[in-house]
């Protein structure tokens, strides 16, 4: 939702706890509102719409939710009262222009923001002997045509400020391989690095073709190049530290069945890995490229009633970038959570049917799930991670509406894939709206318009899984205490 969307559009206003009578509100351009009588003043900002009347005797806030203007209204005398609106007719549509000196512009200014994007992420998967997967400006040029022409200056924006974000190219992941390593010297106090892998079991967990052993085998060339040692030298004199790395943690649930599965498996004669954590015969050690804070704290606490107190309570994480996905007043929400405003029909009846699919699934359970089909009208209160709050709004609601498109020409059976995103058959939203890449992967709890091959969409990413086809560097340091936990 923009201020564009709002313009023009006509209301039918209802007022309940105040003597007013029924109204017709007509948004203008010039900031002017026209409401039966009188001309009042509006504004828009961050999702809220504020009306002034009468030179500021009576403000009116509200927000558009699924075609409802509704909201609070107060007097300077202190009367309080609430409004709904139903909406009468929509503004005009966007359109294209056909004057050919303003295309060029445009034209240009996509193809510099295209140049600009692949110079980011050129180096995806550009180490792979099949080429097929190698980015070029035309793969870049061919997506961003399948969007609305309104819509493709915004988003080439958003993705050229986001990749210099949340892109990690091979060499910055190998850099922070580096970095781990000489971290964790100085924190576990070793004299040297050479001491502190001796010393250090990495965990080899995950299937063929999976990030954690494309990340070892960087880690086996990095330590050999800089330490004369190989993986198979690592933990020779002890395995006092278990470490377990990988790139990318959305919803937690590879790190739970991954730790699950080590806790039990054995640590030396008699005694499993989940014992040794607990009588301090290793450390069990996470260092991750990128973190959700949101669920890595979920998953933290998980871990109590599905593996132990002792893994749960005593772990370590570390992490190249820790992304904000929760939803409180300071969050900067680093991830795609639209707005539920003014949003078309198709993606109402998307939302009811996720609804009737979440409760056919909880009702088994006897229990139901909150609604976070949307976020908060006015947060982040800041805009901090797009470029401006009125681009997030376009790049969101073009991402949501051309995921539902995919999945309604591709039909996909499975109840885990969403608009935008994998997500958990019990939660009821969109999907996870995951905004992190790396040199090999794009993770399926990002927006289907980067990563799903299917319904006729060409996605701006091939991807792999498990090697099948589908399709200011800051180390940050925070090893976990008991008072990080939050409920489950």
């Amino acid at each position: 939702m923009t201020r564009n969307d709002i313009i023009g559009t006509k209301w039918m206003i209802t007022h309940t706890g105040a003597s007013l009578n029924d109204e017709v509100f007509v948004f203008f351009s010039n900031g002017l509102l026209k409401d039966g009588n009188s001309d009042s003043k509006w504004d828009f900002d961050n999702g809220i719409i504020t009306i002034s009347h009468n030179n500021d005797y009576a403000i009116l806030k509200g927000q558009i939710l699924e075609n409802v203007l509704q909201g609070t209204a107060s007097n300077i005398v202190g009367k309080k009262w609430t409004f709904k609106g139903e909406l009468i007719s929509n503004g005009p549509p966007a359109r294209t222009t056909n004057n050919p000196i303003i295309s060029n512009v445009l034209n240009d200014d996509q193809n510099s923001l295209i140049e600009s994007i692949f110079a980011t992420i050129e180096d995806y998967r550009a180490d792979e002997n099949n080429q097929v997967g190698r980015m070029t400006t035309d793969r870049i040029r061919n997506w961003i045509n399948q969007f609305e022409d309104d819509q493709k200056v915004p988003i080439l924006e958003e993705l050229d400020n986001i990749f210099k974000k949340r892109y990690c190219s091979k060499s910055k992941v190998k850099d922070f391989l580096y970095q781990v390593i000489q971290v964790l010297t100085k924190d576990f106090m070793f004299n040297n690095a050479n001491d502190f892998l001796k010393n250090s079991d990495f965990l080899n967990l995950q299937p063929q073709g999976k990030s954690q052993r494309i990340m070892l085998s960087i880690f086996d060339e990095l330590i050999q190049e800089k330490y004369g040692l190989s993986l198979a030298d690592c933990g020779t004199i002890s395995k006092k530290y278990s470490i377990y790395i990988d790139d990318i943690l959305c919803t937690g649930l590879t790190l739970i069945s991954d730790t699950k599965d080590w806790s039990e498996k054995e640590f030396s004669t008699r005694k499993t890995n989940k014992q040794a954590v607990a009588d301090g015969s290793t450390v069990l050690v996470f260092a991750y490229v990128f973190i959700h804070e949101k669920n890595y704290h979920k998953k933290k606490a998980e871990m109590r009633f599905k593996i132990s107190n002792e893994i749960s309570n005593n772990h370590k994480m570390y992490r190249r970038s820790e992304i904000e996905n929760g939803i409180g007043h300071s969050s900067k929400i680093d991830l795609i959570y639209p707005l539920g405003v003014m949003q078309p029909q198709s993606v109402i009846d998307y939302k009811n049917q996720l609804i009737e699919l979440v409760d056919n699934h909880t009702q088994q359970y006897n229990t139901t799930s909150p609604e976070e089909f949307y976020r908060p009208a006015g947060l982040p209160t800041t805009e901090q991670f797009f470029t401006s709050a009125q681009n997030r709004v376009i790049v969101e609601n073009a991402f949501l509406q051309k995921g539902i498109e995919i999945l309604q020409n591709a039909n996909p059976n499975n109840r885990n894939i969403r608009a935008l995103g994998y997500s958990i058959p019990s939660f009821k939203n969109f999907g996870f709206g995951a905004l992190c890449f790396t040199w090999r992967n794009v993770p399926n709890n990002a927006p289907l318009v980067f990563w799903y091959s299917g319904g006729g969409f060409a996605p701006l990413f091939k991807v792999t899984r498990g090697g099948n086809p589908i399709v200011n560097f800051n180390f940050v340091v925070n090893p976990t205490t008991s008072n990080d936990d939050l409920p489950f």
